[in-house]
């Protein structure tokens, strides 16, 4: 099975990829929980968009890893991996060294990315789930997280590199096994994700933003409004258990507290 393939394409469907994890974790800037959940079970189709940065990371990958091989001298092989006791736990490797269990994952930086692996030596947060996912798979030792940048323009030869050398973080590591199991899990039972912030789109329309701030400050002096009656009523019902009165009736929630119901 090749990477990019179409026999590929549906291996990472069916799992849970490296790609998955800053997803899962919710850092990832382009996609949430939700809409990773709706591709995973067939509800959307992933959007086929395809830019400049993506069309370029695609043809400067086998030049970096050949960049990556003759500075470290260390042969990296693409690799489709598995985990051993959860196969739904999967990764495409950049590059893999099962001698010295050493992995390498190749990133097309934009500039301020680069800047940050270069000046801290510190990978950006969005990718560090999806290098932990890869130690979770594969059991590496170590994995080169390696960022390639070239000035849009200039050919891919040309580029400028850096390398930052990750080690495994055991207990981020447990934390992610977790959450991708159960996301799993989700995918199987068509039990969906929680929306986050960005699920919900902005509406955009004239008049709109005054007409919500009308609303919440009604259902402000409604709430007000409704707890001051419903009190009094409770006063006035003393040691009642139950009463009812009008279309109103009392009930005992598990709580223990009390509440009033509208019934016909």
């Amino acid at each position: 099975m090749e990477q990019k393939s179409e026999e590929w394409l549906d291996w990472r469907k069916k799992g849970i990829g490296s790609s998955d994890a800053p997803i899962i974790m919710g850092v990832s800037p382009w996609k949430t929980p939700f809409e990773l959940w709706e591709e995973k079970t067939g509800r959307v189709q992933p959007e086929q968009t395809s830019n400049w940065a993506q069309e370029r990371g695609n043809e400067l990958e086998p030049v970096a890893r050949a960049k990556f091989e003759i500075e470290y001298d260390m042969e990296m092989s693409p690799a489709l991996c598995q985990h051993e006791e959860y196969p739904q736990l999967r990764a495409s490797m950049d590059g893999w060294n099962p001698k010295y269990k050493v992995g390498l994952e190749i990133k097309f930086l934009g500039a301020n990315d680069f800047k940050l692996a270069k000046e801290q030596g510190v990978i950006p947060e969005k990718y560090f789930p999806q290098i932990q996912h890869q130690f979770l798979v594969t059991g590496a030792e170590k994995i080169y997280f390696y960022g390639y940048y070239v000035d849009k323009g200039a050919e891919n030869h040309n580029g400028i590199s850096v390398c930052v050398p990750v080690l495994p973080d055991h207990e981020y590591i447990k934390k992610l096994a977790i959450e991708e199991l159960g996301f799993f899990r989700r995918m199987q039972e068509n039990i969906p994700p929680p929306f986050v912030e960005k699920d919900f789109k902005l509406l955009r329309v004239a008049g709109a933003k005054a007409l919500a701030d009308e609303y919440v400050e009604i259902m402000k002096t409604y709430e007000e409004k409704l707890k001051e009656c419903k009190q009094k009523l409770f006063t006035m019902a003393g040691e009642m258990q139950r009463f009812r009165i009008g279309r109103l009736r009392s009930e005992t929630l598990k709580n223990g507290s009390r509440n009033l119901v509208i019934y016909e």
